[in-house]
């Protein structure tokens, strides 16, 4: 009896041990997939957003980015940027927040493939993206590229996919 104890015991220590483990240094693919959700959350743009917030919230969105990413949204915006520098990234956020009022983003379907070097990722990921007061939302696929730079997953390049492969359902 003593023994069946002890075993138990041991058996929920390490049980524990494991729980804690994944719980504090979960894999590099749930890491991303909780960064990618807190950028969508920065996206949103409220009527009436004040300058300073749209700075802010640009500013935030940047820190997601590489220092050197490329956008490629295609059919999405209809048009290609390398940007080389943080500031060049903040002003094309702003730009882009500035132009769209109520903007509001939802991420319905998302792959994420890290590579076997571990410091570079693929993800596919479906958006739902509504403007304004318009109650249909335009729904399109994204594919980004994740470099590890400093132990931090950084978004390198954005495509808009041409030939939708993922499940972009408007609920």
């Amino acid at each position: 009896m003593k023994h069946a104890r002890a075993l138990s015991g041991l058996l929920t220590l390490a049980l524990l041990c494991w729980l804690g483990y994944a719980w504090f240094f979960p894999p590099d693919a749930v890491l991303i997939e909780r960064r990618i959700h807190r950028l969508v959350a920065l996206f949103p743009v409220e009527k009436q957003e004040s300058i300073f917030v749209q700075a802010l919230r640009a500013d935030q969105i940047a820190e997601y980015f590489s220092y050197d990413v490329s956008l490629d949204l295609g059919d999405i915006s209809r048009s290609s940027q390398d940007i080389h520098s943080r500031l060049e990234l903040r002003q094309t956020v702003a730009a882009v927040r500035n132009r769209f009022s109520g903007l509001r983003l939802e991420i319905p379907s998302l792959q994420v493939k890290v590579n076997e070097d571990a410091q570079n990722a693929d993800v596919r990921m479906g958006v739902l993206i509504w403007q304004g007061e318009d109650p249909t939302p335009l729904a399109e696929e994204v594919r980004l590229t994740l470099r590890k730079e400093h132990g931090t997953w950084l978004i390198a390049l954005v495509e808009g996919v041409r030939e939708t492969t993922l499940p972009v359902a408007v609920r």
